[in-house]
């Protein structure tokens, strides 16, 4: 199992206004990718952050909230 999605999710936790979208879209581009079910809810609590402190003008594209991992 990769520490990618771990780096990137303690990265963006991290992030400021001015960093948001890029953390953003490197959790969305984690969330596309099947091989990472089983980060798939801290990826989502994390792209719910990045938006809420962001102003959600960088909302969710297409990513329902889901507890199953497939």
């Amino acid at each position: 199992m990769s520490s990618y999605p771990i780096e990137v999710i303690n990265q963006a936790l991290h992030a400021h206004d001015p960093d948001c979208k890029y953390w953003l879209e490197r959790v969305n581009a984690l969330l596309d990718d099947p091989a990472n079910c089983l980060h798939r809810k801290a990826l989502e609590h994390t792209r719910e952050y990045l938006e809420d402190i962001s102003g959600g003008e960088n909302a969710a594209r297409g990513h329902p909230v889901s507890d199953d991992c497939q």
